[in-house]
C-alpha cells in the first residue's frame, strides 16, 4: 500500500474509533446497573474503601469472588465521594486503555492498520460496550490479560507476574494466565534453555500459589469455586452434586457455544440465521489461519524476533477448556475475555489469505468490516435507548432485564411490614432496591420443598419474574400449592404470599 493510502486509512480509522469513543462516555452516569456478580464487587469496594476489609452487604467475608474488581474499584468510590459515577468512569477508562494495550501488543506482528483494525472490533463490538457500562470484572480482566502479555513479550518477567496475579485476583479463570506463561517459557521459549528455563517457568507458575490460598480460604467459609463446578443446579447448593463423569463431559457438551462467539464476532447479525453456518465456517477457517501464523511466526515485518504469541495461543485454548468444563451452559459473556485475541486472529488470518490471493481481498473484508460496525453502532444505540427506559425516578439503580420485578419489590416494600422477609431468586440485588433482608427460595425439586424452605427461612413472600426459568418453575409450584397467594402481578413478574388466603 501508498503511505498516502495507509494515513487516510488510519485516519478513518481514527474517526470511527472517535465515534463509538464517545457513546462509551455518553453512558457513563451516576445509576449502578445491578446484577448478582456486581452486588459482590461494588459491596466489596465499599467496605475496602471504609477500611472494613472485604465484606458483602451484611457485613460478611465476600465468599467465592477474589477481591481484585473491588481493590480497583475501591479508589473510585473514595474519589467519587460514594458516587457510582466515578465507578462508571473507572470502568471505561479501563476499557480505553486495554484497546492501546491491544494495539501495542499486536502492532508488530499486524502493522499498525491491522493492530488498528483489532481496536474497532473491539471498540465496535456490543457486547464490549454492553460490559463497559457494568460495575463488573469483565473489563478489568481484560486489560490485565492483555497486559500480562505486553509484558511477556518484552520479557519483563516482574510485570507479567504481577498483572498475571492482579489478573487471577479478578477473575478466577485467570489462572490460565500464569499457566500459559509456564508451558510457553517450558517448551515454546527460544530465549531460554536448561535450568533457567525452569526457573523462569516456576516464577510465572507462582500467582498460582494465591489461586490455591483463595480456594482454601472458600473451602474454610463453606463454598469454593470446585464446588460450585460440582453442583447439580449452578448458585444452588440444595441441589446436590454431579458424578464426576458427568463433569468431565461437559467440554463436549458446550461445543454448541461455537455459536455464541460467531454471534461475538459478528455483532450478531447472523444471530439466529439459517445461514450462519456459512459464515461460522468461514470465521473458524480464518482464526484458525490467523493462529497458525501468529502462534508459530516469530518474526516481525522487521525481521525482528517476537516472544509471546505462542503463550497467547496457549491461554485461549486452556480459557476455552477452562469455561467449558466449568460452566453445564456456557454463554456470550463467558467469551467477552477473548474478544482481543480472536480479533487479532482473525486480522491475520485475513492478511494470510490476502498474501496467497491478492490485496484485492481486502476489499470485501472492508466491507464486512464495515457491516460489523454498523451493527454494533445499531445495538450500542439500542443499549443507551433501554438504558434510559429502565431508569426509575428517584432511584440511582437499574436492573437491566428486571424492571418489573424492580417495581414490584419497589411495591412491596411500601406495603409490607418493616420486619417482614420475602425469598427471590437473587435476594443480594432485591437487597439493593427494596434495603431489606431477603433469601433465596432454596430447592424446589421436592414436593412441598418451596414452602418448606420459606417456612424455615421466615419468608412469608414470594418475588418471581417470569423471565427466568428457574423462576417459572417456582411459579409452577406455587400456583398448585393452595397455602400460597398471588397478591400482585407487575408485567412479568409476580408476588406470593404464604399462609394467606
Amino acid at each position: 500500500m501508498s503511505a498516502y493510502l495507509i494515513r487516510t486509512l488510519i485516519a478513518a480509522m481514527v474517526l470511527v474509533g472517535l465515534g463509538f469513543a464517545a457513546l462509551y462516555c455518553r453512558q457513563v452516569g451516576p445509576y449502578w446497573k445491578l446484577t448478582p456478580d456486581s452486588t459482590s464487587y461494588v459491596f466489596g469496594a465499599e467496605s475496602l474503601a471504609e477500611g472494613q476489609g472485604y465484606r458483602d452487604e451484611h457485613g460478611s467475608p465476600v465468599s467465592l469472588f477474589a477481591p481484585g474488581t473491588s481493590a480497583i474499584l475501591a479508589p473510585a468510590w473514595i474519589a467519587g465521594r460514594k458516587s457510582y459515577l466515578a465507578m462508571n468512569a473507572e470502568v471505561v477508562l479501563f476499557a480505553f486503555a486495554a484497546l492501546a494495550i491491544a494495539f501495542l501488543l499486536f502492532r508488530e506482528s499486524l502493522g499498525a492498520v491491522g493492530s488498528g483494525v483489532v481496536v474497532l472490533l473491539c471498540l465496535g463490538s456490543s457486547e464490549y460496550f454492553n460490559f463497559s457500562t457494568f460495575l463488573l470484572s469483565e473489563i478489568f480482566y481484560i486489560f490485565l490479560s492483555l497486559l500480562a502479555f505486553w509484558w511477556y513479550r518484552r520479557g519483563n518477567t516482574a510485570g507479567t507476574i504481577f498483572s498475571s496475579l492482579a489478573g487471577l485476583m479478578v477473575r478466577t479463570v485467570g489462572v490460565c494466565l500464569p499457566v500459559a506463561f509456564a508451558i510457553d517459557t517450558l517448551l515454546l521459549d527460544p530465549f531460554r534453555k536448561g535450568r533457567k528455563r525452569w526457573m523462569y517457568a516456576a516464577a510465572y507458575a507462582m500467582p498460582l500459589l494465591f489461586s490455591l490460598g483463595w480456594e482454601v480460604r472458600n473451602r474454610l467459609l463453606g463454598w469454593s469455586y470446585s464446588e460450585l463446578m460440582m453442583e447439580n443446579e449452578p448458585w444452588n447448593r440444595a441441589s446436590g452434586h454431579i458424578a464426576v463423569s458427568r463433569l468431565l463431559a461437559r467440554p463436549w457438551d458446550n461445543l454448541a457455544y461455537g455459536r455464541d462467539i460467531e454471534n461475538l464476532l459478528t455483532n450478531q447479525w447472523t444471530r439466529d440465521a439459517n445461514w450462519a453456518i456459512w459464515p461460522g465456517i468461514a470465521l473458524a477457517v480464518l482464526i484458525a489461519l490467523g493462529f497458525r501464523r501468529l502462534s508459530l511466526n516469530r518474526e516481525s515485518s522487521e525481521g525482528k524476533m517476537i516472544q509471546g504469541h505462542s503463550a497467547v495461543g496457549i491461554y485461549c485454548i486452556l480459557y476455552l477448556f477452562a469455561v467449558a468444563l466449568s460452566f453445564p451452559e456456557v454463554v456470550a459473556r463467558y467469551m467477552v475475555p477473548l474478544l482481543p485475541f480472536l480479533s487479532a486472529y482473525l486480522v491475520a488470518g485475513v492478511q494470510s489469505v490476502a498474501e496467497f490471493g491478492g490485496r484485492w481481498l481486502y476489499v470485501p473484508a472492508a466491507s464486512l468490516l464495515a457491516l460489523y460496525l454498523t451493527a454494533g453502532y445499531h445495538n450500542d444505540l439500542q443499549i443507551v435507548a433501554d438504558d434510559l427506559a429502565r431508569r426509575i425516578p428517584g432511584q440511582l439503580v437499574v436492573y437491566p432485564g428486571g424492571e418489573d420485578i424492580h417495581r414490584l419489590a419497589l411495591w412491596w416494600k411500601e406495603h409490607a411490614g418493616e420486619n417482614e422477609i420475602y425469598a427471590c431468586q437473587h435476594p443480594n440485588v432485591i437487597n439493593v432496591i427494596t434495603g431489606r433482608h431477603g433469601v433465596h427460595y432454596g430447592n424446589t425439586t421436592q414436593p412441598d420443598g418451596l414452602e418448606r424452605s420459606l417456612e424455615a427461612k421466615h419468608a412469608r413472600f414470594l418475588l418471581l419474574t417470569m423471565n427466568s426459568s428457574r423462576d417459572r418453575a417456582a411459579a409452577r409450584v406455587a400456583e398448585s400449592d393452595a397455602h400460597f397467594h398471588l397478591v400482585r402481578e407487575q408485567g412479568e413478574a409476580r408476588l406470593y404470599e404464604l399462609g394467606r388466603q
